[in-house]
């Protein structure tokens, strides 16, 4: 695992998904089927404190840009490989999401 990895707990972990439903998952408390489970787990596993969990907007989610339907020549495709232009502000800042 990443946490392996590095070594260290985090002192913070922060989710970023344009899914709703995953953020909701990882933040429940109640029992889960088995392969969500198994990453919610590992989710709390990998922090000093539970997940802050950030909501992206389906249209500020760069890396959804080819599955819409967008054209090769109109894909970012810098943001694409480097994450939306937040990820790369100090955390947590006000051009982040806000946080569930």
């Amino acid at each position: 695992t990443f946490i392996d990895d590095i070594g260290r707990k985090p002192s913070s972990l922060h989710l970023h998904s344009d899914s709703q439903i995953a953020l909701s998952q990882a933040l429940s408390q109640a029992s889960q089927p088995k392969y969500v489970q198994a990453r919610v787990d590992e989710i709390a596993a990998g922090a000093a404190h539970g997940p802050i969990c950030h909501h992206i907007e389906g249209e500020k989610n760069v890396a959804d840009g080819p599955s819409r339907g967008l054209l090769h020549s109109e894909v970012d495709w810098d943001a694409w490989l480097r994450g939306p232009p937040f990820l790369r502000q100090p955390e947590p800042s006000s051009g982040w999401p806000a946080a569930r």
